[in-house]
């Protein structure tokens, strides 16, 4: 959205060269989602822990109850830590896609702020890829 030019109501612009605009549309948090999930722990100057060790798990055995939850444990951790426009409901493993380089995780979550309900939920799909 746009930053706020007036900020005390006398009509000037009082923000003029500092002018911040905040991204608070869904694109915006599913984006910064996607960048806080696939960044790894380190990997951000300045926020030694921001991130998620998610792709070092992609050679783990997929299908075990215990790396769901591990996943799932690493993604609610870095969301509420980091993320506080979503609320992280769960995590899966899509196994109709999974083939022998690509992982792909369906991340369901809902927007802080609306109305709890039906339908309320979203999904995002992130991909993981095995490179050799």
């Amino acid at each position: 959205g746009e930053a706020p030019s007036d900020t005390n109501g006398d009509g000037t612009n009082d923000t003029l060269g500092y002018e911040i605009a905040l991204k608070r549309d869904e694109n915006a948090v599913l984006q910064a989602l996607q960048n806080l999930l696939l960044t790894r722990p380190g990997e951000k100057p300045f926020i030694p822990d921001f991130g998620t060790k998610i792709v070092d798990m992609l050679f783990e055995n997929l299908n075990s109850p215990l790396t769901l939850a591990t996943l799932n444990d690493l993604i609610s951790y870095s969301i509420n830590e980091y993320e506080p426009r979503i609320i992280f409901i769960g995590a899966d493993i899509d196994s109709t896609k999974i083939d022998s380089n690509n992982i792909f995780l369906d991340i369901e979550y809902s927007m802080v702020g609306e109305p709890e309900g039906e339908g309320r939920a979203r999904t995002v799909t992130v991909q993981l890829i095995r490179a050799r």
